[in-house]
């Protein structure tokens, strides 16, 4: 590969943005910037922080309704067009 490559499989830069973080770990890591940027960990998984998308059918006529979670907004318009429509 090349040594750029090479830079990022050991972790001296940033896999998402390129910025140089010195030596490395032997791993591929995500920049403090970009972690805060993107809520993820230094291995660019999402974190805590991450806030799923919430189905609130319901609420709005004075009852709990459902309160399921999902991944992206997508799933969530999906599951309120075929369970609530």
């Amino acid at each position: 590969m090349g040594e750029y490559a090479d830079m990022i499989l050991e972790g001296d830069t940033c896999q998402w943005c390129g910025e140089y973080l010195g030596g490395g770990d032997g791993y591929p890591v995500v920049c403090a910037g970009c972690q805060s940027a993107e809520n993820v960990d230094k291995h660019g998984q999402k974190t805590a922080a991450y806030k799923p998308f919430i189905c609130e059918h319901g609420k709005a006529k004075g009852f709990t309704g459902c309160t399921r979670r999902f991944q992206t907004e997508q799933a969530c318009n999906q599951h309120r067009r075929d369970k609530h429509e």
